[in-house]
């Protein structure tokens, strides 16, 4: 028999109203002091309605100032008008005074549950269960009947709320099914439902999928209930439902992953507990890429499509707090007492000299090299590379350099960019700029007019007459094309000259042709556009400044050599090792200058003869050493990489070994400790270097699935006739001339090598990297 009690407080009458008369009850007596549900069993907050607006909402100020317009089903309890709480001062004092009443009582939610089943009560009042909570005197008051309503909501496990005027008493076989459950299946469960209501708010407030709205919000109502009954001291609010708030939630990340294909088996326990979970929304992992189209486009999780990024690690790396801070310092005051130079005493100025940066300024904002050159007595030429000095912060062993070791490596992808040292300081601070006087580390030799070096020197620097060039402007007055003062081009000119002799002197020492094929470069815009367009990496200007850079490589290993600076040495295996004989006409071109450039003519003529190059060339493999050997790949006896210390923590590690050899003090690493960092550092570039690769060929696909009404030219390099049975078909390996790209398109003629073709687009899937063209 279900027992009901009315019980008078005094001339205080309570009424909790119900959501569905609420609306009706209400006159024109405003201000009035309710309780409300934001998020439908949610969260309950006290506020004041002062009004009905136009659109038949109701208006609402909160405890927290904030003005609210809400529906008539989201109010939860009224209190009674007669109490006079027309100030939301008010409301805040009614309620501290019901959560002290809250925090002293004495009686469990489990002792209520038993009395009240005891008593034969199957549904309650706030009114039935004030006298139990609270002693005479007390329980008639309205803050003691609000205080009431508020426990038993706050315990879901026992009381579950019907009406908002009543509460059911939950059937004693299901509060033993929760009880039976462990404190870890109770926590994951409560994340699963925890997740859902996320995901079903964030599908209700960003309108997606908005046919499906009254599920999401059914699912939403639902898993909130649930959440409160497993534990009720969980918070509900616009935070906590956030998912854009709350990244690390572990369910949401899970989610992710799978969508990336992390998790690619069926049977592994995270898919199916993300599977569990998309079933309630009718959806599910088994297509994993319209689960990652939804979630990426319709719901914004992702801010790339590019998959190979989304599962790297470096897509979920954050510079610390103690890392940003640091770098602010720095930034606010680079010259301070707090940044001595370490390398005052030792740091050489070269002020007086003309240096030149080299690069590509439309998409580069760290500039880490420079180069100069002196005329000697004799008309040779002593070459200066200007290396940019991060070890006048990154001192061994600091914070920073911690930092740039986790690292590793800076990443570079058409969309994003990761750098190893904190950004800010890599361009403002460490970078070599037109602007300011730079710390530089100097890499200086005597070039030879048969490429040899002499009077080799390393030290640090201090440069300040920086003349910024754009390899394209580069080109422009290498071609005779542009217009610049004489000392610049006198300049260039001896650059270039020097760049000849070194370039020479490498391919008569057995180093390996540089390739001549352009390749694609990509790029994308922030607001996801992607361009392709063939790359200039052969262009004349970029060839100097890789010859001239790998002058600084040969001096920094020689240098460490002759001081016996313990650095790891590149090279390859085997020492010199034969290879194919040199044709007359190779040999001639090696005494010939560098390539003067690349158009369209002379990219098709060196694509289709580099494709009828002999491919069994044997290239022996890279090492590191702590003694020189010789590079095959180079064609020099020493090697080390000392020219991109703002981008690969090993350059950075030279740079230290250096510096300490300089300062008359012990190497800070011997070479035990120099292995176990590039046991570290190496595996870590060659992941980066896949994702680099990856990302491009990503990006790359894109732009053809983008592109698939679009025809491009192509330069046919080889044509193979394919037979299956009667039928047969041509195979025409072609390269794309105007995106670099080379593939194979199947036609139903042939076609001559070295003839110009149309092909388009046939198929592209870019995260399964696969694409196909045919003959237009």
């Amino acid at each position: 028999m279900v027992q009901t009690r009315n019980i008078s407080m005094g001339h205080q009458h309570i009424q909790p109203i119900g959501t569905v008369n609420f609306a009706r009850n209400f006159n024109e007596n405003y201000p009035i002091a309710v309780e409300y549900d934001e998020f439908e069993d949610g969260e309950r907050r006290l506020g004041l309605v002062t009004k009905l607006s136009e659109s038949k909402k109701w208006e609402l100020l909160s405890t927290d100032g904030n003005k609210k317009q809400l529906d008539a089903s989201q109010f939860t309890f009224q209190l009674p008008h007669d109490l006079q709480l027309t100030k939301i001062e008010d409301v805040k004092r009614l309620q501290l005074d019901a959560d002290v009443l809250l925090h002293n009582i004495s009686i469990s939610a489990e002792q209520l549950w038993v009395t009240l089943k005891q008593m034969n009560f199957l549904l309650v009042t706030c009114r039935d269960v004030s006298s139990i909570l609270f002693q005479r005197g007390y329980e008639v008051s309205a803050v003691a009947a609000y205080a009431s309503h508020r426990f038993l909501f706050l315990h879901p496990k026992y009381f579950r709320s019907v009406n908002g005027l009543e509460f059911e008493l939950v059937d004693a076989d299901l509060i033993n099914e929760l009880n039976q459950l462990n404190e870890s299946d109770m926590k994951e469960l409560v994340k699963d439902k925890f997740f859902i209501a996320k995901f079903a708010n964030h599908l209700i407030k960003n309108n997606i999928n908005a046919s499906k709205s009254e599920l999401y919000k059914s699912l939403r109502s639902k898993a909130i209930k649930d959440v409160k009954t497993l534990d009720p001291s969980i918070m509900i609010s616009d935070a906590t439902l956030s998912l854009v708030e709350n990244v690390r939630d572990e369910v949401f990340n899970q989610l992710k992953d799978v969508a990336i294909e992390m998790f690619p088996h069926k049977n592994h326990p995270t898919f199916i507990r993300i599977n569990n979970i998309l079933n309630t929304f009718g959806m599910d992992c088994n297509d994993v890429k319209s689960l990652f189209d939804f979630l990426h486009n319709k719901c914004k999780f992702f801010d790339t499509p590019n998959i190979h990024l989304l599962r790297s690690s470096f897509y979920h790396s954050n510079t610390p707090d103690h890392i940003t801070q640091l770098e602010s310092q720095i930034l606010n005051d680079p010259e301070g007492d707090q940044f001595p130079d370490p390398d005052v005493s030792i740091r050489r100025s070269l002020l007086h000299q003309r240096v030149y940066t080299i690069d590509d300024y439309s998409v580069t904002e760290e500039i880490d090299d420079g180069i100069s050159v002196e005329t000697l007595a004799n008309g040779d030429h002593m070459l200066y590379v200007h290396i940019a000095d991060p070890t006048r912060y990154v001192i061994s062993g600091n914070e920073l350099d911690r930092f740039a070791l986790q690292r590793s490596t800076s990443v570079y992808l058409p969309e994003k960019k990761f750098t190893m040292l904190p950004h800010q300081l890599c361009v403002h601070i460490m970078s070599l700029s037109e602007h300011k006087e730079n710390c530089a580390m100097t890499f200086q030799a005597r070039v030879h007019s048969d490429g040899q070096l002499s009077q080799i020197d390393a030290y640090p620097s201090k440069i300040s007459k920086v003349k910024r060039i754009d390899y394209d402007d580069l080109d422009m007055l290498l071609s005779g094309a542009g217009s610049a003062e004489q000392y610049i081009l006198d300049d260039i000119s001896i650059f270039h000259k020097l760049a000849n002799y070194r370039y020479k002197m490498r391919m008569r020492s057995g180093a390996n042709i540089t390739f001549k094929t352009p390749q694609p470069n990509v790029m994308v815009s922030k607001s996801g556009i992607v361009k392709v367009n063939r790359s200039n990496d052969m262009s004349l200007s970029r060839r100097i400044v890789q010859e001239l850079m790998i002058v600084a490589n040969e001096v920094g290993a020689c240098f460490s050599d002759r001081n016996q600076i313990m650095v790891p040495y590149r090279g390859t295996s085997g020492g010199w090792l034969p290879r194919y004989e040199f044709t007359k006409k190779e040999m001639q071109d090696f005494d010939q200058d560098m390539d003067p450039g690349m158009g369209t003519k002379s990219v098709i003529e060196a694509v289709y003869n580099e494709s009828r190059e002999k491919k069994d060339v044997f290239y022996p493999s890279a090492c590191i050493s702590q003694s020189p050997n010789w590079h095959h790949g180079v064609g020099v006896s020493h090697y080390a990489q000392v020219t991109s210390p703002l981008r690969r923590y090993s350059d950075l590690l030279i740079h230290h070994q250096i510096k300490a050899k300089l300062r008359g003090k012990e190497q800070p690493m011997d070479w035990s400790e120099i292995e176990k960092i590039l046991s570290h550092v190496e595996p870590m570039c060659r992941s980066v270097n896949n994702l680099q690769k990856n990302s491009k060929r990503f990006w790359l696909l894109k732009y053809f699935e983008e592109s698939k009404n679009k025809n491009f030219k192509a330069l046919v390099l080889n044509c193979r006739m394919v037979q299956k049975g009667l039928v047969h078909n041509y195979l025409l390996t072609v390269y794309l001339i105007d995106v670099g790209h080379r593939d194979v398109v199947t036609s139903n003629h042939p076609a001559d090598d070295k003839s110009m073709i149309q092909v388009k687009v046939l198929e592209v899937d870019p995260r399964n990297d696969s694409v196909k063209f045919e003959r237009v």
